[in-house]
């Protein structure tokens, strides 16, 4: 949205406000349908969802837009906004552009952290050893870790990127990780890379997340295709 400062301008004081409308609408929504809380196929009552939240219409209409830009929504005139699902070919494209990223920004960070983000990694991946029988909160705390390793590499845009293609997948990787056996996977995991952290090894920490991606893909399109994952599950969706 364009704002033209007018000063002492009501208008402008409207503008404003309106603006700030705007961004709760969009970033609410948008947490919504990452979270999996708005699942695929679900159908926004945009009038329902502005009297619930007590958007204005117009603010709402715009976070859709945007949404929409993002490909989080689908648009259908006269039938209305859909949460769509993500088919087996869009997992297959947003993981080939994971495999190809995220190990150069885990590498990238490695070479850039410091010693107190190190230690901070480490009390992180200490404190998930107690949410191992509570995978809903295991999953945000895990979350947490790859994001905060991710923020040590250099490049704002680069970064964006990376969180923009990862966040796609969330809503799938939460429902997988729900099946039993996949936190302690995942703690084991965490507790590798955190190793070729330390030790500086980029190369290693490099190696670790395309090899976790590339079974983490198999195991989502397998889950998918058989409705739960196969009795020897050793990878987990990250």
């Amino acid at each position: 949205m364009l704002l033209t400062f007018i000063p002492n301008s009501d208008m402008y004081t409207f503008a404003m406000a309106l603006n700030t409308f705007y961004d709760d609408s969009y970033v609410m929504l948008r947490q919504q349908i990452l979270d999996g809380t708005l699942k695929p196929g679900t159908r926004l009552d945009q009038k329902e969802i502005a009297e619930q939240f007590g958007l204005s219409r117009v603010p709402l209409r715009e976070a859709i837009r945007k949404l929409e830009g993002e490909r989080l929504v689908t648009v259908v005139p006269r039938k209305g906004v859909t949460v769509p699902d993500l088919t087996d070919d869009d997992i297959r494209d947003l993981y080939i552009i994971r495999i190809e990223l995220e190990p150069l920004a885990f590498r990238r960070a490695t070479e850039a952290i410091t010693d107190d983000q190190v230690a901070e990694l480490t009390d992180m991946t200490v404190a998930l050893e107690g949410l191992l029988d509570q995978p809903d909160k295991f999953f945000h705390a895990h979350d947490d870790i790859v994001r905060t390793t991710m923020a040590a590499s250099p490049g704002r845009m680069f970064l964006d990127i990376v969180t923009m293609v990862r966040e796609r997948s969330q809503h799938l990787r939460y429902s997988y990780s729900q099946f039993p056996g996949q936190t302690d996977w995942l703690l084991e995991h965490r507790r590798a890379v955190l190793r070729a952290i330390a030790s500086r090894r980029a190369d290693l920490v490099e190696q670790i997340t395309r090899l976790d991606l590339i079974e983490g893909r198999d195991a989502l399109l397998q889950w998918r295709a058989n409705g739960s994952p196969r009795p020897d599950t050793t990878a987990s969706a990250k």
